[in-house]
């Protein structure tokens, strides 16, 4: 008796066990818990393999070269700006680098960049009157008066951003600060799905000759949906 009663209690948590892992299997995931990718790294430190000047909103014609073992931007002739790109498209993603900006210059960094459809652009505008992680998409998303306070004036800074949804979410930490968190209204119209990530000398600056913008560490990871 006392055997049957074991097998009983056995069968019992079985049952109850089997019915926990159907109730999960068919549980719909919250959107929180989206799939990450391994980090995959952009610049091998040596050359601008896998990045573009073309295929943007903004192509342009800045001086890219590679110095100190990191990507280097500067005004080029004319005073002209642009845009590198890079090749592969991403569509939700979290992408980090580190950034060191002279003063006076103003850069960003750019998502879902394509020939047609708004991209956005965190803002590394380091020049009087400008604005660090704000959002801009051909205008002002959202202003950012107070995360110049987060950012190192001289040396290295850590960006991470995050961009996913059809309505596009984007958030940026700098120096581990989260510094932006903005959400497109729903039904927001003209944005392009997916694109290059871009980073960005802005022409026509005012900044002395040969003042630059340094970017290193540059690594995406997919995020699904």
């Amino acid at each position: 008796m006392q055997c049957t009663r074991q097998r009983m209690k056995l069968s019992h948590a079985l049952l109850v066990a089997a019915l926990a892992l159907g109730a999960c299997a068919t549980q719909p995931r919250s959107p929180s818990a989206t799939a990450e990718s391994a980090w995959v790294e952009l610049f091998d430190g040596h050359t601008l393999d896998g990045w573009t000047t073309v295929g943007g909103r903004y192509d342009g014609h800045a001086t890219w070269t590679v110095e100190d073992g990191a990507i280097t931007g500067r005004e080029g002739p004319g005073r002209a700006g642009g845009l590198l790109y890079t090749r592969e498209l991403y569509t939700d993603f979290e992408f980090e680098c580190q950034v060191a900006l002279e003063w006076p210059f103003d850069s960003g960094v750019f998502l879902r960049m394509a020939p047609e459809g708004r991209g956005a652009q965190v803002t590394l505008d380091y020049r009087p009157d400008g604005e660090i992680a704000a959002l801009y998409s051909d205008g002002y998303l959202q202003h950012n008066p107070t995360a110049i306070e987060h950012l190192a004036r001289s040396g290295w800074n850590h960006l991470r951003v995050r961009c996913e949804g059809s309505e596009m979410h984007v958030q940026a930490w700098l120096n581990g600060a989260n510094v932006l968190d903005f959400q497109l209204p729903a039904g927001s119209q003209g944005f392009a799905p997916t694109g290059r990530i871009g980073i960005q000398v802005h022409g026509d600056s005012q900044s002395p000759p040969g003042t630059k913008v340094q970017y290193r560490a540059l690594r995406v990871r997919r995020l699904g949906r």
